[in-house]
This record gives structure tokens, sequence and C-alpha cells, in this order.
């Protein structure tokens, strides 16, 4: 039998993880979400949204299976697209990814970004594939407010391509993050 934890603290920190007039939409979530998780959430990754300094989870351990919610708006379902892309399980960050690749709001490109630097190769190629959908002005305006996020989220795509892909046979130029880094970087040339 699984043992649960508290995860009331964990949705405390939500109203770090997003910009301010959010607030009561994530007050208005918490008081609807009946999540489960048997490991605390780690936090890190801190950012800016609109001058506003933000905290997103690096990993949420939340039983996908226990997460039921229901009567959301589409902020609440915004909210709780980008929170499960911190999920521990890659397939449940990818069914969310695919929801935020949509999304005209600009709160939700961190979560993007953050799945850029991560080491699921399929996550990455599922923003290459689903590129022309993400909103570009979100995209160079985050990375121009964001200048060292944007470089830490460069150093680990280089890490990520060395440790599991430069001995695979793939050179810089083939790995798909690299690729994501020029694209990224051309559309603020434009």
């Amino acid at each position: 039998m699984k043992k649960y934890i508290d995860i009331e603290d964990e949705l405390s920190k939500l109203k770090n993880a997003f910009p301010k007039f959010l607030i009561p939409d994530i007050n208005s979530l918490v008081s609807k979400i009946n999540a489960k998780s048997e490991h605390s959430a780690n936090w890190g990754y801190e950012m800016c949204i609109d001058g506003e300094n933000i905290e997103i989870p690096s990993r949420i351990y939340w039983d996908e299976s226990k997460l039921k919610i229901n009567g959301l708006t589409d902020n609440h379902k915004m909210i709780t697209a980008c929170i499960l892309t911190r999920h521990h399980n890659g397939y449940v960050r990818e069914k969310n990814l695919e929801k935020l690749i949509l999304s005209e709001k600009y709160w939700t490109i961190p979560y993007v970004i953050q799945l850029i630097g991560e080491y699921v190769i399929e996550l990455l190629e599922l923003i290459w594939e689903k590129f022309e959908s993400i909103n570009k002005e979100n995209l160079v305006k985050f990375i121009i407010e964001n200048e060292t996020y944007w470089f830490k989220t460069k150093q680990r795509i280089a890490s990520y391509w060395d440790c599991y892909h430069r001995y695979e046979g793939k050179t810089k130029s083939d790995y798909i993050g690299f690729k994501l880094i020029d694209r990224i970087e051309n559309l603020s040339k434009k």
C-alpha cells in the first residue's frame, strides 16, 4: 500500500510559480485539487515574467491517477498543465506540453522553455515539430527578460548532449537541442 504525504506546502508554493495576478485563480484551483504524492516536490528554477520573480518546481511527484479536479476555468487548465509539465513521469509532461504549445499566455512559456533544457529527447522533438504553433513573441520576450536563465538552459542542453548523445555519434549540428537554440535565437534577430 502506497504511503502518501501531505502536499499542502506544495500547493501553497504554487502562488510563487506564476505572476501575482493569477493568485485568485491559483487559490480557486488549490481549493479544487485533490492530489496525492509519495514524495515532496523539488523547487528551484527562478525566472522573471513581466518583471516579477517566479520559481517553478523542478519536479513534482503527484499521483496523476489520484488527481481529481472539477469545474476548471481556462486559466485553471493552463496552470494545471504548467505544473504537470514538471511531473516526474515524462508521458505526463508530454501530454501537458502539448497544451502549452498552443497557449498564447506569456506566463506559460517558462514551462515550455524549461523542457527544452531537459534530457527527454521526445519532448524536444515535440517542441521542434510543433514550433510553428508556439507564440514567437512570447519566446523572444522570455529569453530577453531572462538572459541568465536562457544561458543556463543552453548550458544544460550542451551538457545533456555531451552526456547522452555525443557518444552515440550525434554531432552538435544533429542534436535537436542545439537546433532549438538556433531556431529560438534566430527569432530575436528578425
